[in-house]
């Protein structure tokens, strides 16, 4: 299913970046279809709205 997607994709011109990867194993799957994206668990923790907000705060220019 993973390959298929990413040659329409391809097909049609649009990158694709996978959602959710948690485990070594998927990044595995998605390497082989041909991915170059992805984004999940696997490489950072989620942040909570507070930390996001005091990191943006924290980047904003005045």
């Amino acid at each position: 299913m993973v390959a298929a997607v990413v040659n329409l994709a391809r097909q049609l011109g649009v990158e694709v970046a996978v959602d959710g990867v948690e485990a070594d194993t998927e990044l595995t799957t998605i390497t082989a279809a041909g991915c170059r994206l992805a984004q999940g668990a696997l490489f950072c923790a989620s942040a909570v709205p507070e930390r996001l907000e005091a990191y943006l705060d924290a980047q904003r220019c005045i």
